[in-house]
């Protein structure tokens, strides 16, 4: 496949400069402090409180669906939020 991962575009990029801006001005990054230290906690932050807001919403979801292959399919509570009750 054109463009995937596999084609050897992954080679080396650990220690590839990447160049982002940091509140408008540019900031270079090595690949590998800049995957570990900035794309994968932000993942799992946005992750998080996209489940967060998903079970404090009424939808039933857990850590099961995260490891189902496939795509989740989410039960939704429409109507009043008065019958949500905070996870523990």
């Amino acid at each position: 496949m054109r463009g995937s991962p596999g084609s050897g575009r992954l080679d080396g990029s650990e220690d590839r400069d990447i160049l982002v801006k940091v509140a408008g001005n540019p900031v270079t990054y090595k690949g590998q402090p800049y995957l570990l230290h900035s794309v994968l906690p932000n993942f799992f932050f946005h992750t998080t409180t996209a489940y967060d807001i998903l079970r404090h919403c009424g939808v039933e979801i857990g850590k099961r669906d995260f490891f189902r292959p496939g795509v989740i399919q989410l039960r939704l509570n429409v109507g009043s939020m008065d019958h949500v009750q905070p996870s523990n």
